[in-house]
């Protein structure tokens, strides 16, 4: 895994990214950025870099965060062309 250090003003979250992690250093917060083959670390906070990829691909990171509400998962389960009753199973 290779290691960056990213000094533009922007980093864009994107399919490969996996996670990003707050790390402190005295009292400034930066991010290490964490995506399927590389390491980057920002001297940006993570929630600098999510509300900015936000804005970047046209929405705000309140809008996202509203739409977002978590639903729950309806039993039948779309696989390919088949359908399949998933059973929900209770342990007493």
């Amino acid at each position: 895994m290779k290691k960056e250090q990213i000094s533009t003003q922007f980093y864009e979250v994107n399919p490969h990214t996996m996670i990003i992690f707050p790390k402190k250093s005295g009292s400034i917060v930066y991010s290490e950025i964490y995506e399927v083959d590389s390491h980057y670390t920002s001297k940006f906070t993570p929630f600098e870099l999510i509300k900015t990829s936000c804005n970047f691909f046209g929405s705000s990171y309140e809008g996202r965060r509203r739409n977002e509400i978590p639903k729950k998962e309806h039993p039948l389960k779309r696989m390919s062309l088949f359908y399949f009753y998933i059973e929900e199973t209770v342990f007493l």
